[in-house]
């Protein structure tokens, strides 16, 4: 048997890698979560996803049941206050 050639379609030798952009903004890593209070903004940073989701729900869980919801980021406790105005945003994604 003869061996079969291997044929390469015409662009094959056309096909240019995409330049990659150095001055691009690069994406944030870090695990911050802002609240936004009437009078101004409390940013929290927190070591990895699983602290920053277990905040997220227990000051939503807490504060809806009319409850005072206790979190600690960067190694500072706070309180946070059923009813006195306050808003949860998620920063980092």
């Amino acid at each position: 048997m003869a061996k079969s050639k291997k044929v390469e379609p015409p662009w094959a030798g056309e096909t240019v890698e995409p330049k990659k952009d150095r001055n691009a903004a690069k994406k944030s890593k870090k695990l911050t979560m802002s609240i936004f209070t009437a009078g101004s903004c409390l940013e929290l940073s927190f070591a990895n996803q699983r602290e920053l989701e277990v905040a997220k729900v227990t000051i939503s869980e807490r504060c809806a049941r009319g409850s005072a919801a206790y979190v600690t980021a960067s190694g500072k406790s706070y309180c946070f206050i059923p009813n006195l105005g306050y808003l949860v945003a998620n920063a980092s994604d």
